[in-house]
């Protein structure tokens, strides 16, 4: 728990440092949209890719297909739950559903799975990645529906994301894993080395998009602590309250506690801007729950 807390508190440190250099204006404007791009399309798939390839076998397929699952049966039926209230909320509102969005979706890739690395190193990394990829399945179908979204379906969004660098990263590496095929060191060790910045990297995006001017708000600022309570605390307790009935290996619990109880998705900022809702407060909760993880992360982990 110790190394937990030491972990996040140096995390949030790179957190504060980027937002410095934003305030001082030492970094060039939309360098979040550069940080973002080159964390999602180059050195998160080259952590994926390298934690899978240097994996112990294929029995951590079968610790990956057991997360895959809690993936699945908590966000079909937090989606389902946050789709039936929010019909019952006027069109007009556009705060509501990214309340529900920031409540229900995780700071998986740019957080969770950089987190993952530090504590359980390779084989989390490949856990981790599964339930990142079933938890963005969800989050661009149905979290954009919360967001007023109405092109396209299910199906459609699933078959463009096979297209995605994650995605292929993820493929190639349970190929690989699958196949037994040896990689030359020469390969590896630059894509080792790529990858293994993306801890320090995801942190120092995040700053980036840290707005301080939209907590003068008052009206917003009293819904924050809604969000807080559900993303870092209820939903996480109850989801693993439920595994905890099952015979669940230790790293897979592990694995999971971080995934369900990180602080809200970065993307919850970049998807509200894009479909006009409630883009300041999507970035309060994202750095409102990503302040308060610093204690709630140790705690919820405190309890495996």
């Amino acid at each position: 728990m110790e190394q937990l807390t030491g972990n996040i508190i140096a995390m949030f440190a790179i957190v504060v440092l980027s937002y410095l250099t934003k305030r001082w204006r030492l970094m060039p404007h939309h360098t979040n949209a550069v940080l973002s791009s080159l964390l999602y399309n180059v050195t998160a798939p080259c952590l994926i890719f390298i934690s899978l390839v240097s994996s112990s076998g294929t029995s951590l397929l079968k610790e990956g297909l057991i997360v895959i699952g809690v993936a699945l049966g908590y966000l079909t039926i937090a989606c389902l739950v946050a789709l039936w209230f929010l019909r019952k909320v006027p069109s007009s509102d556009t705060t509501a559903g990214v309340v529900a969005f920031t409540s229900i979706f995780s700071n998986t890739g740019f957080m969770g799975i950089p987190l993952v690395y530090l504590l359980f190193g390779a084989s989390g990394v490949a856990i981790g990645a599964l339930y990142d990829q079933a938890h963005n399945l969800f989050m661009f179908t149905l979290g954009t529906i919360m967001l007023g979204q109405k092109e396209g379906g299910f199906l459609i969004t699933a078959a463009r994301r096979l297209k995605e660098p994650p995605v292929i990263a993820l493929g190639a590496g349970l190929l690989i894993l699958v196949t037994g095929i040896k990689i030359p060191a020469p390969i590896l060790e630059p894509v080792k080395m790529i990858g293994e910045t993306t801890s320090a990297l995801a942190m120092f995006a995040i700053g980036q998009f840290i707005d301080l001017n939209c907590f003068r708000d008052t009206a917003r600022l009293k819904k924050l602590p809604v969000v807080a309570a559900l993303r870092l605390v209820l939903i996480p307790l109850i989801v693993l309250g439920l595994t905890s009935l099952l015979p669940f290996p230790p790293l897979v619990r592990g694995v999971l506690g971080i995934m369900v109880a990180a602080p809200s998705a970065v993307m919850s900022a970049v998807l509200a801007k894009q479909y006009e809702q409630d883009y300041e407060f999507a970035v309060m909760a994202v750095v409102g729950t990503t302040a308060v993880s610093i204690i709630s992360l140790p705690l919820v982990m405190g309890l495996l």
